[in-house]
């Protein structure tokens, strides 16, 4: 990251590419401007989760579907229908 502020010009921003992709991984903002005026911001992508993360919400999923829902009513054929 050689010395890129918080703000580049549109003009420069393929010229350095690379140290705008470092600056997102870092997880910073970059706000853009064209003449010299915001036009808007490039910002990091949300960071994804990691294995062990995934594997918890699975895990919390698969607990409430076995717990199930209650719909407050019959469930199978034969409730609804007395059988």
């Amino acid at each position: 990251m050689a010395n890129l502020s918080q703000t580049i010009g549109i003009e420069e921003l393929a010229e350095r590419a690379e140290e705008v992709a470092a600056v997102l991984r870092a997880g910073q903002t970059l706000e853009l401007t064209q003449a010299g005026m915001r036009i808007g911001e490039i910002v990091p992508r949300d960071p994804r989760p990691t294995e062990e993360e995934r594997k918890a919400a699975w895990q919390r999923m698969r607990e409430i579907m076995d717990a199930g829902l209650d719909w407050g009513g019959p469930y199978t054929y034969e409730e609804r229908h007395g059988r």
